[in-house]
């Protein structure tokens, strides 16, 4: 069995090498569903040689629809040409797979191996799990000195600092909600966004940690929780909190125009904030006389009187379709006044005998050139004895070479 898992432990080392920034690094994946793999795959998108660890019935994800026609799953023993749907797809792309069994003693020392070559390892079970196997962080980094060991977990490790919820799972639904997400929006993003920013933020920490365990030669242990991360997406309310004491509710908006508007066969998506966008957008709408209204004449105006402003625009949009193309189609103040480019006039060039040098004035530069060839930049004309001339554009004047 330990020689059977060493051979595959090399087959599955010695690969050509991948192509992008990252392809020096690589990584073993011990993550399953989302938040892991998604932060995975990033890493594997930029070059990274991925190695994805899976236990004999496979990632949970790889089960979930939509399905190809050719599929059948592996664990099942179906003979089929894919075992995956596509939500593990999305989220598993330009890694290599290894099927094992890490209570096994056997495929759990086929792990080690493979960290020992390894830049990084990351997984995102329950806290406890992967020590509780054996293979945890100090037991990988007794092996391997220079590794980088990530974990995406609901509420952080214990090595870190405790939490009252380290014990508890956590998917994307509860750390919308405990992360302040719901509360600052009023319902649940329709994405995963409670699993894809911790595992970009997970991305970003161990390619961080790699480079400094490259300089230093010590590895080291990077945590991420999706409570954390979910609260980081709050950067704004907390300060603002901190300041003023009032809670920020759904729906508070400090930009106007900011959001959905109505169409005949949709919605548009309008950001008028700033107020050169929003003179382009009066005069998209043929209202003038909003730019100078004292309702709506700058942002904070417009957002002390927020369902006024939106509803004047509701009521222009309500009778367009999107390909209407509300917004003007004018170039942009900063395009409309750009100068046109000024006609240079050349002059043809002059004869000048060999010997002398030619002072010349180029924008604000004295250059000094001999003719026939090699030019340098010098201060000639207190050189030359002569008086500056003041001016741009002045003709080119000579001086005997002395």
């Amino acid at each position: 069995m330990i020689e059977a898992a060493a051979r595959k432990d090399d087959s599955i080392m010695s690969t050509p090498r991948r192509q992008g920034p990252l392809d020096d690094l690589t990584i073993i994946d011990c993550t399953m569903a989302y938040a892991g793999p998604f932060g995975t795959a990033l890493l594997a998108d930029l070059g990274a040689n991925v190695i994805k660890v899976e236990p004999p019935t496979g990632d949970t994800f790889r089960a979930l629809p939509p399905h190809p026609p050719d599929y059948g799953h592996a664990a099942g023993g179906a003979d089929a040409g894919a075992d995956y749907g596509m939500a593990f797809a999305g989220v598993n792309r330009n890694k290599r797979s290894v099927c094992l069994d890490l209570k096994q003693s056997a495929d759990a020392e086929a792990l080690l191996r493979l960290c020992e070559r390894a830049d990084a390892v990351v997984e995102n079970m329950r806290a406890g799990v992967m020590d509780d196997l054996g293979l945890g962080y100090e037991v990988i980094a007794a092996r391997n000195p220079r590794i980088v060991y990530a974990t995406v977990r609901g509420f952080g490790d214990d090595r870190t600092g405790a939490s009252p919820y380290g014990a508890w799972p956590c998917l994307d639904t509860a750390g919308q909600a405990m992360g302040g997400l719901v509360e600052a929006t009023g319902d649940l993003y329709e994405i995963a966004i409670a699993d894809i920013y911790p595992g970009t933020l997970m991305a970003l920490g161990l390619v961080s940690a790699v480079h400094r365990a490259r300089q230093t030669g010590t590895g080291d242990f990077v945590d991420v929780a999706m409570y954390d991360s979910a609260l980081t997406l709050l950067r704004s309310h907390v300060p603002a909190y901190a300041l003023t004491g009032r809670e920020r509710r759904p729906g508070h908006r400090a930009l106007v125009p900011f959001g959905l508007f109505p169409a005949t066969d949709g919605q548009f998506a309008i950001a008028a904030p700033v107020e050169r966008h929003w003179q382009l957008l009066c005069e998209a709408m043929q209202r003038p006389d909003l730019v100078t209204d004292e309702r709506t004449r700058t942002n904070p105006k417009r957002a002390a009187n927020r369902d006024f402003t939106e509803g004047e625009i509701a009521a222009w949009t309500a009778t367009r379709s999107k390909p209407d193309r509300a917004l003007p189609t004018t170039a942009p103040p900063w395009r409309a006044h750009r100068r046109s480019p000024r006609r240079v006039r050349r002059r043809p060039p002059r004869r000048r005998e060999p010997g002398r040098l030619i002072h010349t004035a180029r924008n604000g530069r004295r250059s000094r050139r001999r003719s026939g060839g090699r030019r340098w930049v010098a201060r000639c004309w207190r050189r030359a004895g002569r008086r500056r001339p003041s001016g741009r554009g002045r003709r080119p004047c000579r001086a005997q070479n002395q």
